[in-house]
């Protein structure tokens, strides 16, 4: 986030040539996926943290009330969900996201794939 403002607050001198203003564009463009992308990420994460901090708060809260064996399983199950689905899911989420929002990642995501293909096919 640094360098994208450090890059928007240098004066640029005046563009003559097509070619220039296109990749500069390009550099927008790809600036703007950048900052959606992180936005979009920040928020799946403080929504799939969100469930496990509201349980270990009302495991703190309840933790010296007497419980029922059933209760413990419950709480046992879920906090196994927490733990085991939805924190993982963090680690797994930004490919799709990246994926889904950032039109220049899926083209280079794509030419990766048609490079790697092509190198595999020439073996």
């Amino acid at each position: 986030m640094k360098s994208l403002k450090q890059l928007r607050s240098r004066v640029q001198p005046r563009i003559e040539d097509k070619e220039k203003s296109q990749s500069i564009n390009v550099l927008r463009k790809r600036d703007r996926d950048l900052i959606k992308i992180v936005f979009i990420e920040v928020i799946f994460y403080v929504i799939s943290t969100m469930p496990f901090s509201i349980y270990l708060i009302y495991k703190m809260m309840t933790d010296y009330l007497i419980k029922s064996r059933e209760r413990k399983q419950i709480e046992s199950f879920i906090n196994y969900i927490f733990q085991s689905f939805i924190m993982y899911l963090n680690t797994g989420l930004p490919f799709y996201i990246y994926i889904s929002t950032s039109s220049s990642f899926r083209r280079d995501l794509k030419r990766i794939f048609i490079k790697f293909y092509a190198f595999i096919m020439r073996k």
